[in-house]
């Protein structure tokens, strides 16, 4: 179905960076959202995190829509920093910090513990 990871994680800094692939078939059932809703949380509560990063490039517009939506906000762009299908295109950078994603999530993120509990 795809795959969640972090890296690049600078601890005394306070930061890393995340990165999620879903195949095609299984982009429109949600899978994303929910996986990268727990990865994010699970960062936050046991890393000393204030932020995540996100780097995406300017062609994946699907990503581009769903990482806004989700509440990264963009700090900056890499003009033209990747060559692909005959064009360049520009790296988007975007981030989230601790206490954003838990003032936006916190209600969603206490139901599906409470559900959890629940089984």
């Amino acid at each position: 179905m795809g795959f969640i990871y972090s890296y690049d994680n600078h601890s005394y800094d306070g930061h890393c960076k995340i990165a999620t692939y879903i195949v095609p078939t299984w982009r429109s059932a949600g899978i994303g959202a929910k996986a990268g809703l727990q990865f994010i949380d699970y960062l936050f509560r046991h890393y000393p995190l204030r932020r995540i990063n996100c780097d995406i490039y300017s062609y994946n517009m699907e990503s581009l829509r769903n990482i806004k939506q989700f509440g990264f906000e963009s700090t900056g762009c890499l003009r033209e920093y990747r060559y692909y299908d005959g064009a360049y295109h520009d790296l988007e950078l975007f981030s989230i910090t601790r206490d954003y994603f838990m003032k936006r999530w916190k209600n969603l993120l206490n139901s599906n513990a409470q559900e959890g509990a629940n089984l």
